[in-house]
């Protein structure tokens, strides 16, 4: 196998984003079927608590395994806020 047959990982990832940010839309809550981009279009849309997306999405009422990825999602987005201000 030559050097340039195979890719460093490196390459594709965007060191600019965060890890949440490096994900492909993805399950986040199995017991309401949410996914990232739910989420993240919720906060868009003005949701800006956990509270607020617990009443919209329903996250974090059925086996709560989610809360803690959801709050970071949370977090990541209202730091994406404050960076563009």
């Amino acid at each position: 196998m030559s050097n340039g047959s195979f890719c460093r990982y490196n390459e594709f990832m965007d060191d600019k984003k965060s890890l949440l940010e490096q994900k492909p839309d993805y399950l986040v809550c199995t017991c309401f079927g949410v996914m990232y981009s739910d989420i993240v279009n919720e906060i868009a849309s003005g949701a800006d608590s956990f509270d607020a997306l617990q009443e919209t999405l329903f996250i974090g009422t059925g086996c709560s395994s989610c809360v803690a990825e959801v709050k970071a999602i949370l977090h990541e987005e209202d730091a994406k806020k404050i960076k563009n201000r």
